[in-house]
C-alpha cells in the first residue's frame, strides 16, 4: 500500500547518474517506513484506536504520492476531500452506490487533469477505494478526520522529500477543451472497475479500481512501460511469496516481513518493476488471514489482471478516440520512476 503507486519520478536518459549503494538507499527507506508507517500508527492507535489508523495510513499514502506527482500545493488542496470521501466510503461499504462513487471520482480526476489535478484526486481515491467493509457513523467519522490528518503529513513529508509546488504538466495533458470527453471517459473506466469487482464479489476485490486508480496518471500521459512493469512486477511477487506458505511462522512474523518489504520497494524506488515485486510481498503478508497467504497471492494477481486490461482498453480509447492522440510512447520517451 504504501507504494501502491510510487515515490518519485526520474527521466530515462542514456546517461543515468550513478544509483547510491543499495545499503544505504535501505536504511533511508526503512527511516521512510518508520516515519510514514510505523509512528502515525502507534501514535493514532493511542489517540483513538485501530480504527483511527486506517484513516491515518491511507491519508499518508494519498497525500504523500498526491504531492510528489501532482506538487504540494495541489494535494493539499485536494486532503479534505479525501476525508471526506473516507467518511462516504467507509460509512456504507461497497455496493453499487460506491460503483456511482468511484464513477465520479474519475470523472472529477479526467476534468482536471489539464489543471494538473489527475494524480492527486486519482491517489485521493485510495480512501474511497480501500474499503474493506462498513462501519458506523461514528468511526466512519473518525477515519476521515484522521485522513485529513495523515494526507497533511503525507504532503509534509512530500514537501521533505523535494516535491515542487506544481510539477509540469505533459504536453497531451493541457487541453481545457477536451476536459468533459475526458471526464467521461476517465468515469466510464473507473465505474466499470467498480462493476467488475461488485460481480466478482472476491475478496480485496478493490484490487481491481485501485489498479485502474494507480495506472491512470501514466496512462493519459501515454507511459505504457508501467502497465508492463506493474503485472510482471506483480506476478514476480506472487511467485516469490507463495513459497513462504510452507513457512510455519507465527502472524506477527509475516506483517514484520511485509514491512520490510515495503522498505525494500521504496529502495528500489527507480525501477517500478522491482518496486512492484516487492511491494506484492508487503502487500500480501501484511493483509492476508493466517492460512490463506496462496488466496490472498491468487486474487492480488487476478486483480491485477482485470485493472490493467481494463485501463489498457480505456487508455486507447481515450487516447485515440477522445483525445485523438498517436499511439503510447516507447520506452526511452517515458518516466522510470513509479507512478
Amino acid at each position: 500500500m504504501i507504494t501502491t503507486m510510487g515515490l518519485a519520478t526520474a527521466t530515462r536518459t542514456d546517461a543515468r547518474p550513478a544509483r547510491r549503494p543499495f545499503g544505504p538507499r535501505l536504511a533511508k527507506a526503512g527511516l521512510a517506513v518508520l516515519i510514514m508507517v510505523v509512528i502515525p500508527s502507534a501514535v493514532t492507535w493511542l489517540i483513538a484506536g485501530h480504527v483511527a489508523v486506517i484513516g491515518t495510513l491511507l491519508g499518508v499514502v494519498s497525500g504523500l504520492l498526491g504531492a510528489l506527482k501532482s506538487g504540494t500545493a495541489r494535494a493539499a488542496h485536494v486532503v479534505p476531500a479525501s476525508g471526506v470521501l473516507a467518511f462516504i466510503a467507509f460509512s456504507a461499504g461497497t455496493g453499487w452506490w460506491w460503483v456511482a462513487l468511484l464513477g465520479g471520482v474519475g470523472a472529477v480526476a479526467g476534468a482536471l487533469q489539464w489543471r494538473g489535478y489527475l494524480p492527486a484526486v486519482a491517489y485521493a481515491a485510495l480512501l474511497a477505494i480501500v474499503v474493506p467493509e462498513a462501519v458506523s457513523l461514528g468511526d466512519a467519522a473518525v477515519i476521515g478526520i484522521f485522513a485529513i490528518a495523515g494526507g497533511t503529513l503525507g504532503v509534509l513529508l512530500g514537501r521533505r522529500a523535494g516535491a515542487p509546488a506544481r510539477t509540469p504538466l505533459p504536453d497531451v495533458l493541457r487541453h481545457r477543451g477536451d476536459a468533459l470527453r475526458v471526464a467521461v471517459g476517465a468515469g466510464a473506466v473507473a465505474a466499470a472497475a467498480a462493476v467488475i469487482a461488485v460481480l466478482l464479489d472476491l475478496q480485496h476485490g478493490y484490487w481491481i479500481p485501485l489498479t485502474v486508480f494507480c495506472l491512470a496518471p501514466a496512462a493519459l500521459a501515454g507511459d505504457h512501460a508501467r502497465f508492463r512493469d506493474r503485472l510482471w512486477g506483480t506476478a514476480v511477487g506472487v511467485v516469490i511469496t507463495l513459497p513462504l506458505t510452507l513457512v510455519p511462522v507465527p502472524a506477527t512474523a509475516f506483517r514484520v516481513m511485509g514491512l520490510v518489504a515495503f522498505a525494500v520497494a521504496i529502495a528500489e524506488v527507480a525501477s517500478y518493476f522491482r518496486l512492484m515485486i516487492w511491494e506484492t510481498m508487503g502487500i500480501i503478508l501484511l493483509v492476508s488471514p493466517m492460512g490463506d497467504l496462496g488466496g490472498t497471492s491468487e486474487r492480488r494477481l487476478i486483480a491485477t489482471v482485470i485493472g490493467i486490461a481494463l485501463m489498457a482498453v480505456g487508455c486507447v480509447v481515450i487516447r485515440r478516440a477522445v483525445l485523438r492522440l498517436p499511439p503510447l510512447r516507447s520506452d526511452a520517451e517515458v518516466g522510470a520512476g513509479p507512478g
